[in-house]
């Protein structure tokens, strides 16, 4: 009897130290368990979030691409209508210089004003607002240098009682057409004249600047061709 109460008691002994030790190590397990799902969901969320990072870059590079070739697109488009417009006033202008030219102060000034006028009009889309504002001026003093000419003609005398008023608004009108820089006297603005009107037509196409870059590329190309040659001869 003895001695079996005392392997009882030793059963009973050793069932509590492994229930002890298992109830030691389950929260370690647990914990373990725990920090290798959270390091997973951290790095599956870290994964995730740098997926839509790159989606995300992706499409801004595409909206920029896209952006960036329809302004490259439009101002080619501007670009050549301007150059278009300019050569079309040009052919305008030349006639209505060689007019006033060879007749001084004429009717047919009021002509080529309106003709230059319908130009601009055509183009007007593709016009700089300032070299539109310029250009109206000059059609203007066209204009009104071709009315004055009509009301001076010998036939109408008689019935303009202030023909001397207006043959000095027209012969200054020409004068600051054509650049002469005063009339009777008065120094005149040349911000009119042909000359500088075609200078600001120029400016704004960059003719003189692309005179002096290609200048610049042939030399530099000249250079570089001369270099070889220079050495073979030493």
């Amino acid at each position: 009897m003895a001695a079996s109460a005392v392997l009882a008691a030793s059963a009973v002994a050793a069932s509590g130290m492994v229930a002890t030790a298992n109830n030691t190590q389950y929260p370690a397990v647990i914990a373990a368990v725990a920090s290798f799902f959270g390091t997973a969901l951290a790095a599956a969320g870290a994964f995730w979030v740098a997926h839509l990072n790159r989606v995300h870059e992706k499409e801004r590079e595409a909206v920029r691409r896209a952006f960036d070739s329809a302004g490259s697109h439009m101002a080619t488009v501007a670009f050549d209508n301007y150059v278009k417009f300019c050569e079309a006033y040009t052919n305008e202008y030349r006639k209505a210089l060689l007019v006033l030219i060879r007749n001084g102060p004429c009717q047919e000034a009021t002509q080529h004003s309106g003709l230059l006028a319908e130009v601009r009009h055509t183009w007007v889309l593709w016009v700089t607002s300032d070299i539109d504002e310029s250009l109206k001026k000059f059609e203007n003093v066209m204009l009104k240098l071709g009315s004055d000419a009509h009301l001076t003609k010998p036939e109408l005398a008689a019935s303009v009682t202030d023909r001397g008023e207006i043959l000095q608004r027209m012969y200054r009108s020409f004068s600051m057409l054509v650049g002469f820089g005063e009339w009777s006297g008065e120094e005149l603005t040349k911000e009119l004249a042909f000359d500088t009107i075609m200078c600001a037509l120029r400016q704004t196409l960059g003719t003189d600047q692309f005179g002096r870059l290609r200048q610049l590329t042939m030399d530099r190309a000249l250079h570089d061709f001369d270099q070889p040659h220079k050495g073979k001869r030493k």
